[in-house]
């Protein structure tokens, strides 16, 4: 029984949460976390994964970036809200603006972008 628990420790202390943003079809953008970034889009895209997103049908995640907890992708998704739009968009066209915008307010070296793969 012990071993049991412990493997679950390790499979909580392996979980990956990721900070996305969704661009919808009628060009807005909607961010958001998840630990399950695919799994998270089809809901999205079937109208049961935001109420915004029900009323802005997303079209695609175009930036994606990964971190260790649910705190971690809190905070991120939180200072991510608080850009303008066209900050959003300079961020998801040059990650090197990532650290210019947040090494202030984040430990900017526990996120990193993933290249978003679909299942």
């Amino acid at each position: 029984m012990r071993l049991n628990a412990i493997s679950k420790n390790k499979k909580v202390c392996e979980q990956k949460y990721y900070i996305y943003i969704i661009e919808c079809v009628d060009t807005t953008l909607y961010t958001g976390i998840t630990n399950d970034y695919n799994k998270r889009f089809k809901k999205h895209k079937n109208g049961v994964g935001a109420q915004y997103t029900k009323n802005h049908e997303p079209k695609k995640i175009v930036l994606l970036y990964e971190t260790n907890t649910r705190s971690n992708a809190l905070k991120l998704e939180y200072q991510i809200k608080q850009l303008s739009r066209k900050n959003k968009l300079m961020l998801i066209k040059n990650a090197r603006v990532f650290k210019s915008f947040f090494q202030d307010s984040l430990d900017i070296n526990l996120y990193k972008k993933v290249r978003i793969k679909y299942a």
